[in-house]
């Protein structure tokens, strides 16, 4: 069974640096949610949203700009001479 469950910070903390820290582990996993068989993969929503925004703007922005005439070519001569 795969279960998620929410441990204090500080308690994760002391743990971690090697104190001698009593957590009730049972009342951690009485409170726990357990995923369900089959369950797709987690993700942070967050993070994906803002990556699927990110690509869908610049994705935009680069069909906006190709298809936007030219008034004026660019000046390359001050980089092409270096």
């Amino acid at each position: 069974m795969q279960l998620i469950i929410d441990i204090p910070e500080e308690i994760v903390k002391a743990i971690q640096n090697g104190e001698d820290y009593r957590y009730d582990i049972h009342t951690a996993i009485a409170q726990g949610t357990p995923l369900p068989k089959g369950h797709g993969r987690l993700i942070d929503e967050k993070v994906a949203y803002r990556k699927f925004y990110a690509r869908c703007l610049a994705s935009i922005a680069t069909a906006v700009f190709a298809e936007t005439p030219t008034i004026i070519e660019a000046d390359k001569g001050d980089i092409e001479n270096g």
